[in-house]
């Protein structure tokens, strides 16, 4: 996997390779086949977050779930 992060020259593109494919690609090189996570949204359509996420939370490729739900931190500090 750390050979697959350092030679990987794809260029992001929202429709065509963004941050969920590459967490997909990612996740193949250590044998989690994942498969599609397409959706549309205005102006195109792509692998994303949210159907990724529908996709684990249906399936026994992790382990370990958590599908009750918790609690976060609150906030702290400034986002600038």
């Amino acid at each position: 996997m750390v050979n697959a992060l350092k030679s990987n020259n794809t260029d992001y593109n929202l429709n065509n390779f963004n941050c969920t494919d590459y967490g997909i690609n990612m996740a193949s090189k250590v044998g989690m086949n994942i498969g599609s996570c397409y959706g549309n949204w205005p102006g195109g359509g792509g692998d994303n977050p949210g159907k990724l996420s529908q996709i684990l939370r249906s399936t026994s490729i992790i382990g370990i779930k958590d599908t009750n739900g918790g609690s976060s931190l609150n906030n702290s500090g400034t986002c600038n």
